[in-house]
């Protein structure tokens, strides 16, 4: 049902030697439990990876595409991504609806030590209701946030490249 979600967060938090893991694994699920209820109002979803091409840069790494399931209908996707912030990666996740419009936003693991501000859910919400990554440039249509001068724009580029991979590889198929 969730392994992918829960290899993703397990994986990803022992290669960067998070001793703490299994703890975050736990606190991470609930989190993306507790975001899919608010954003399907059902909590009986399940979750099936999406094959990919790989995608490798310095900026964006481990992302995950999924499409979220409720009685095998397809409801929407979700994707997961780590950026580069100033001195680490963090890891988040987008949800969309099923015309791959973004539902949410959700920091999942921040661990550099400026630049939180961007978990800030009033700042979050400026990416709900985009699409196909229009109108999501940093700086014009998202708002820039002070604390955040690294970690901003890089989120913001990684929510708009999954946007836009996840609208053209499945309006490609």
């Amino acid at each position: 049902m969730r392994k992918s979600v829960i290899l993703f967060v397990l994986l990803h938090l022992l290669l960067i030697g998070n001793s703490y893991a299994f703890e975050s694994s736990k606190y991470i699920q609930k989190k993306i439990d507790k975001t899919l209820s608010k954003c399907f109002g059902k909590s009986n979803y399940s979750i099936n990876e999406i094959d990919f091409i790989e995608y490798h840069s310095k900026d964006i790494k481990d992302i995950y595409l999924n499409e979220v399931l409720i009685d095998k209908q397809k409801i929407g996707y979700l994707a997961f991504a780590s950026s580069f912030a100033k001195d680490n990666y963090f890891d988040y996740m987008v949800v969309f609806d099923k015309n791959f419009i973004i539902k949410r936003v959700v920091v999942l693991e921040y661990r550099s030590s400026y630049g939180s501000e961007i978990m800030a859910k009033h700042w979050l919400r400026q990416f709900e209701g985009k699409h196909a990554g229009k109108n999501m440039i940093f700086n014009k249509d998202i708002d820039a946030i002070s604390g955040a001068t690294l970690s901003a724009p890089a989120l913001s580029e990684g929510v708009k490249f999954l946007s836009e991979l996840l609208y053209h590889k499945e309006i490609m198929e």
